[in-house]
C-alpha cells in the first residue's frame, strides 16, 4: 500500500468507495480518503473519477 507522500506528482483513479468513506465518515478510512481529497485540492496529485457503466 502506498503511502501519502508516495503519492505526490501522480494520476489517481478515483473509485465510487473513496467518495463514500470521506462523505460518512468511515472509521477506518474517512480521514485517510479525505487527505487524499486535500492533496487533490492542493495540486499535490491529480484525481480523476469515471463512470464505469458508460456504453
Amino acid at each position: 500500500m502506498a503511502r501519502l507522500e508516495d503519492l505526490e506528482g501522480v494520476a489517481l483513479a478515483l473509485d465510487s468507495v473513496i467518495f463514500i468513506y470521506a462523505l460518512e465518515g468511515n472509521l477506518e478510512f474517512g480521514e485517510l480518503a479525505r487527505k487524499i481529497f486535500e492533496m487533490i485540492e492542493l495540486g499535490k496529485c491529480r484525481g480523476f473519477a469515471c463512470d464505469t457503466n458508460l456504453k
